[in-house]
Formats: structure tokens, C-alpha cells, sequence
């Protein structure tokens, strides 16, 4: 039988990526790595901290309040916990929220249709909450996405694979659910 370290060490040096679900909200930041089991680990194969302005501002759903404290979110539609964590963004106050779409790939290797529709809509906050609630949205013939790729290559490059992602202004970032008491308490950690 396999080791679990046996498995990983092959999957790390051919460049997969394994996301597991759990059933239970785990937020991973990296001040915690030495506290994580090796899927964990996996899952958070990371850099210290993330540039925030390698992601394009241009390409960003800015909402929340314009003169409040910036917190950079990365999220997913396939992402249950991004779902979950959107309810949790809306009640941030004083919180200017800049929202990325890490767009999920269909079976060619395009940008999926959902999170084309996201970016070409004028409304892109409301569609994406119609998303993540199920509703009916928009979805257009012709597209250009193209700009979402910008938002993969920054997750490539750091290996943050795991959403929901949240990132401070001074790059610091963690991965995972996090309630809003949590997102208030971590915001104001130094």
C-alpha cells in the first residue's frame, strides 16, 4: 500500500493539483502551514505573500465602500465555499471589497461560459450573485474573456489553487471560508 507521502511527492513534481472538499469549513493561511495535515499541505503550497498589484485592478468587481480598507478576493462559481463566503463579504463594513474571478476551464480548454457571461456583463456583482444563487443569467454568443487569464496566471504562479481567497493590501493573504467575525479580526491582524 501507498504512503500518502509516496502519492504526493510524485503529484507535486508533474504539476497536479488535487483539490479535496471537505465537509467542513478549513481556512489555511500561511502562518498555519506547520499545523496542517499533508493534504492540507498540498493545498497550500504557497508563497509568502501575494503582490496584490500583479492582479489588474481594471479586471476587478469593485463594491463595498470606496474609502474603506482594500481586500482583494479571489473566487470561484464551482466553489460552494465562495458561495457561502459572498453572504459572509456583504456584511464587512467599512470594507472596500476587490473581487477576481478565477474562471473555470471547459472540456476545450476555454474560459467556461458562466464566467464569460460574468465578465461581459455591465453588471458583473449582480451576476455573479445570480450565479452563485442558481438564477438565470446571460450568457453571450460572442465574448472576449481573454482578461480573466490574468487572474489564473497570478493563481498558477503563487499555487493557490484552494478558493475562496482572501488577500490584504499587504499581500498577506488566507485561504478558505472564513465567517465574518473571523474576516474582521483577521483584517486587523498586523
Amino acid at each position: 500500500m501507498a504512503t500518502l507521502n509516496s502519492f504526493i511527492s510524485p503529484v507535486i513534481k508533474t504539476g497536479i493539483f488535487i483539490v479535496l472538499a471537505a465537509k467542513t469549513p478549513m481556512a489555511i493561511s500561511q502562518s498555519s502551514s506547520a499545523e496542517l495535515g499533508p493534504w492540507q499541505q498540498v493545498a497550500s503550497l504557497h508563497h509568502d505573500s501575494v503582490p496584490v498589484d500583479e492582479l489588474p485592478s481594471s479586471i476587478a468587481i469593485h463594491w463595498g465602500n470606496p474609502e474603506g480598507q482594500k481586500l482583494v478576493v479571489i473566487t470561484r462559481l464551482s466553489c460552494p465555499w465562495c458561495k457561502a463566503q459572498q453572504s459572509e463579504l456583504e456584511k464587512l463594513k467599512d470594507v472596500h471589497i476587490e473581487e477576481y474571478l478565477l474562471p473555470d476551464i471547459d472540456e476545450k480548454g476555454d474560459i467556461d461560459k458562466k464566467s464569460a457571461a460574468i465578465w461581459c456583463n455591465t453588471d458583473r456583482l449582480q451576476t455573479l450573485n445570480k450565479a452563485f444563487n442558481y438564477e438565470a443569467i446571460p450568457v453571450f454568443d460572442h465574448c472576449d474573456a481573454n482578461s480573466l487569464w490574468s487572474v489564473i496566471d497570478v493563481v498558477q504562479r503563487y499555487s493557490l489553487w484552494t478558493t475562496p481567497i482572501l488577500i490584504k493590501e499587504s499581500g498577506k493573504y488566507t485561504i478558505g471560508f472564513k465567517n465574518v467575525k473571523n474576516i474582521q479580526k483577521w483584517l486587523e491582524e498586523k
